[in-house]
């Protein structure tokens, strides 16, 4: 059995659906667990509702279904960890010490993985390949909280014998997911579906030849899965995402979307390459090594993300 916190967040629901299909069950743990946010397979996962820093909700649960496996997904985003640092601190790293704890006390769980991100290499323009032994100078609350709690992780597993991996996921941009996150905040979703809904036109932050390094939910999820379900694990640590795409070729996608639309681009918005904002000021990500060790092959393109976040926006507005 498989326990994931953080189970029906965006990543989380997506996890628990493929470990369910995949292994006929799993357990989806979350502060908030909404079993209607799990699309697929939800009547063979267990939805528990409970706070990573309650000791006993962590660890009855995992006991109730003597999990082997724990996926620790459950934390503060971005925005929230640089609008809160001293709650985030709280949430993401002493969150991870008590679920770490609950598996150690828990006498059945034998694998643990850690969702991390690659905020943890901070700005990494013009250096060439980011694998993942590149140096790690994070640059905002997130990345610090995150690298902090895989330094905790890796030794706390060591000493007590739970075999261990962090997925360090690249920005994340799929369907449904909130306007001050990830892609979604990067490129400016919001108004760019605003402008194309209403006149078929828009202005797109940046310039064509920008680059955005981004992560669909289920590719961020198939990794955690198959992390999950390897005979074992030969690293500990792997780089995940989807594709690195222009913004060209993301506001293409868009146009796509939006037959007879136009999209054109400012410069003098959004993030400069030299600011070392997320998409804008990145090397060359290297996800080489999780396809080699656990068989990692990311299933989406830029345009079916894109079409995917468009027809969410559709069914919400209840537009044809």
């Amino acid at each position: 059995m498989v326990f994931v916190t953080g189970g029906t967040g965006d990543v989380g629901k997506e996890l628990v659906s493929e470990l369910a299909g995949a292994t006929g069950s799993a357990v989806a743990f979350d502060i908030a667990a909404n079993p209607e946010r799990v699309k697929e397979n939800r009547s063979k996962i267990n939805f528990v509702r409970g706070n990573i820093l309650n000791l006993s909700d962590v660890l009855s649960s995992i006991r109730d279904d003597s999990s082997e496996t724990v996926v620790h997904l459950a934390s503060m985003l971005t925005s929230d960890c640089e609008t809160r640092p001293f709650e985030a601190a709280s949430v993401n790293m002493q969150g991870t010490a008590t679920v770490l704890e609950a598996c150690r006390l828990s006498g059945t769980v034998k694998r643990f993985i850690f969702t991390s991100t690659s905020s943890v290499y901070g700005a990494t323009g013009g250096k060439g390949n980011i694998d993942e032994d590149f140096p790690k100078e994070p640059m905002n609350v997130y990345g610090a909280l995150k690298y902090g709690s895989e330094l905790y992780s890796q030794n706390y597993t060591r000493k007590y014998g739970i075999e261990y991996t962090a997925c360090r996921l690249r920005v994340i941009f799929g369907p449904g997911q909130r306007n001050d996150t990830g892609a979604m905040k990067i490129i400016g979703v919001k108004n760019l579906l605003e402008d194309l809904f209403t006149r078929r036109e828009s202005i797109f932050v940046g310039t064509q030849d920008q680059k955005l390094e981004v992560t669909h939910p289920k590719d961020a999820a198939h990794a955690l899965a198959l992390a999950a379900q390897a005979k074992t694990l030969q690293s500990n640590a792997y780089n995940v995402m989807t594709g690195s795409y222009t913004f060209g070729e993301i506001a293409k996608a868009f146009e796509k979307s939006f037959p007879g639309s136009n999209i054109k681009f400012d410069p003098s918005k959004g993030r400069k390459p030299s600011s070392g904002g997320p998409g804008t000021n990145f090397g060359t990500y290297d996800i080489s090594r999780a396809d080699r060790e656990i068989g990692y092959r990311p299933g989406y393109t830029i345009e079916k993300i894109v079409e995917e976040v468009v027809d969410y926006e559709r069914i919400s507005r209840g537009a044809k």
